[in-house]
């Protein structure tokens, strides 16, 4: 027996020191796991196609490596507002070059409203380690046929402030000092031609968590234009905020004078605005009245769900503090046009 015994340990020695491995090292996995403490490399390869002008998947295309052969991936979708609207994963794939797709749908299934998306994904290792990369914004343009709105009934004690044209530098920086000081959101409709003339400026808008929609490019009567002659011109003015500000005035159109017909809004349709704003109070500010006619006309008309029409001119600028005070003197919220649909539970698109 003493024999037996002693083979058996030779065994079970030769055992274990064939899973320490040489000179006393751990196995292989758990060196793995326990050492492995380095995050999988992750850079953005781009999103295509961009900007998706039809229904049907954006293709999400990245670079990760690291040292385990194969990463879970997973990513999140998020609008213009920053609410999640996609969130999938995780996937199973290989290091190196690699891409995951998402529908473009909401969890009901129906196509999501066209406007500025972000997506972020984030890659993790056999050790648990995990990277996300930066969110990368990417536009959907596909047609849709826009609606009309004035006011937004159902959106509680919110008023929207709105402000056109953006053709005065000086107040359009005015009022944006204002707003952040007071902590307020608006809407700027401001012309193509005014977002490149003044690119830090239309930044700052965006960077300020403020609404963009489209003016069109040069402030021209559209009505009196062709369906192509309109089309190019929203289509100029979309571009030139992506080129200066990455980011889109989609869903959001106001044309110019408030004039329209049939084919304005079906060359509006076709570029993706699904959302054509016309305005519930009007204080004339273009006839400049002054100041604290402006405040006034604005405040005393002003009522839950409204939307109000206002220029970038200085004694705009002037009025605004005014009319923010007042609002709220009458428990009215002014919000941007994002916050009044939000508010009013208006976030499908129109089929």
């Amino acid at each position: 027996m003493t024999g037996v015994r002693r083979f058996l340990a030779l065994v079970g020695a030769l055992t274990l020191l064939a899973s320490v491995g040489p000179l006393g090292s751990a196995p292989a996995f758990a060196r793995h796991r326990r050492d492995d403490t380095k995050a999988p490399a992750f850079r953005w390869l781009g999103i295509s196609p961009e900007p998706l002008l039809r229904k049907g998947s954006v293709h999400l295309k990245f670079r990760a490596s690291d040292r385990s052969e194969q990463l879970k991936v997973s990513f999140t979708i998020t609008d213009e507002q920053g609410d999640v609207v996609a969130k999938e994963g995780p996937f199973k794939r290989p290091h190196g070059r690699s891409s995951v797709s998402w529908k473009t749908v909401y969890g009901n299934g129906t196509p999501v409203l066209p406007g500025l998306y972000r997506a972020r994904i984030t890659v993790t290792d056999k050790a648990g380690n995990s990277t996300t990369g930066p969110p990368r914004p990417f536009r959907i343009l596909r047609h849709v046929h826009t609606k009309i709105y004035r006011s937004i009934p159902d959106a509680g004690r919110r008023v929207a402030l709105t402000f056109d044209d953006c053709n005065d530098g000086k107040a359009w920086s005015r009022m944006l000092r204002v707003l952040a000081s007071r902590h307020v959101t608006a809407t700027f409709f401001c012309l193509g031609i005014r977002v490149n003339e003044f690119p830090k400026l239309a930044r700052r808008t965006v960077a300020r968590g403020h609404t963009i929609g489209s003016h069109g490019w040069d402030h021209k009567d559209l009505s009196t234009l062709s369906y192509s002659a309109i089309r190019s011109r929203l289509v100029k003015d979309e571009r030139a905020w992506w080129s200066k500000a990455r980011n889109t005035p989609a869903p959001y159109f106001r044309p110019p004078y408030g004039s329209y017909d049939r084919t304005v809004l079906r060359a509006a349709g076709s570029a993706g605005y699904a959302r054509t704003i016309l305005w519930s109070v009007d204080p004339s500010d273009y006839l400049r009245p002054g100041a604290s006619v402006i405040a006034h006309r604005v405040v005393s008309a002003a009522h839950p769900g409204s939307i109000v029409v206002m220029h970038n001119q200085i004694q705009t600028a002037q009025a605004l503090p005014a009319i923010i005070s007042g609002l709220r003197r009458k428990h009215l919220q002014p919000v941007g046009l994002a916050q009044l649909f939000q508010a009013g539970g208006l976030r499908s698109p129109v089929a």
